[in-house]
């Protein structure tokens, strides 16, 4: 009887070029992996640091907004306010509503104006007090408002220069005239950059209608008017 010898049996396996190809194909997958996840954050911070900077410069362009609205205002107007020009203590100043650096064609980098906040009666409704006046202006990068009658003025920041660069502030003031009374309409421009990035940049712009008319027989040096 003859016996068989067995024969070993050969084990396959990956070869050491399947390995290296294998090693070089997971290295370009996990490379576009990190490539993605590093351009997905940087996008992320872009898009949170364009929100803020478009909510820094929209908060200066709603407080000068809600202030230049009421510039002027009187109590009974209607019964106070009648003569041309106007004469009341709203009218007889340059801080009752002025506007300064520019002009009325390119527009200005500066107004002022004040408005009576409170009607105590009678007696009282044409009282300008020390704190009925304010304006807006650019002063070291920052939006700047104005919160007294004063010399100085006691002008604050509303904005901060170390979070969002303002650039330019321009105010252009178009004229509507009715009946002896001009209706005024103060168009903003806010031009700014985020702090320490100066290719983020943003401009905003707002038309805003000062809901006092100005009692006038000729229109202020400070008008754009229509074109007839």
């Amino acid at each position: 009887m003859r016996l068989l010898t067995p024969t070993p049996s050969r084990q396959a396996g990956a070869t050491l070029v399947a390995i290296l190809i294998g090693l070089v194909v997971g290295l370009i997958v996990l490379t576009g992996g990190i490539v993605f996840f590093v351009n997905n954050v940087s996008a992320n911070r872009q898009l949170l640091a364009a929100s803020r900077l478009d909510l820094e410069l929209m908060s200066a362009v709603d407080a000068m907004a809600r202030e230049i609205r009421r510039a002027q205002y009187i109590a009974r107007a209607d019964t106070v306010r009648h003569q041309v020009p106007c004469a009341d203590v709203f009218c007889d100043g340059a801080e009752d509503f002025s506007l300064a650096d520019g002009d009325a064609a390119a527009g200005y980098a500066q107004i002022e104006f004040s408005y009576d906040r409170r009607d105590t009666g009678a007696g009282n409704a044409q009282t300008q007090n020390a704190d009925e006046c304010t304006g807006f202006r650019l002063r070291n990068s920052a939006v700047e408002m104005k919160t007294n009658c004063s010399t100085d003025g006691g002008w604050l920041p509303l904005t901060d220069p170390a979070t969002t660069v303002v650039t330019q502030i321009n105010f252009g003031v178009d004229c509507t005239v009715a009946s002896d009374f001009y209706t005024r309409t103060v168009l903003m421009r806010v031009n700014g950059h985020l702090g320490g990035d100066t290719t983020l940049t943003r401009a905003l712009t707002e038309a805003v209608v000062v809901r006092a008319p100005l009692a006038a027989s000729s229109p202020p040096a400070y008008c754009r008017l229509p074109t007839p």
